[in-house]
């Protein structure tokens, strides 16, 4: 396994300039990465509950109808709402601080 600072090392060495040291190797790099697998594994648990839930529904009662224009609609009024909410919410937060 090359580490970052190997491969701007090499590179470094056919140019004539001298890389930057560079803080994290590979593995350090790998371990700063692994923090963060919780958070993914949630939302890929997230993920994998709604193509259950799509899927079970298909086995019941066949293929998935598409949406209306209405119901398009619909969502994306819901979904502006929410976000109008959640933006005043982040903007009070900051002023707050």
């Amino acid at each position: 396994m090359f580490s970052i600072y190997a491969i701007s090392q090499a590179k470094s060495a056919t140019s004539g300039h001298q890389p930057p040291e560079l803080p994290l190797n590979n593995e350090e790099l790998h371990a700063k990465v692994q923090e963060f697998m919780p958070i993914i594994s949630y939302d890929q648990t997230k993920i994998q509950i709604i193509v259950d839930h799509l899927g079970d529904y298909q086995q019941r009662y066949g293929h998935v109808p598409d949406p209306t224009v209405a119901q398009l609609l619909k969502a994306d009024r819901l979904f502006q709402m929410a976000w109008a909410d959640t933006s005043d919410k982040l903007q009070k937060a900051d002023a707050d601080l």
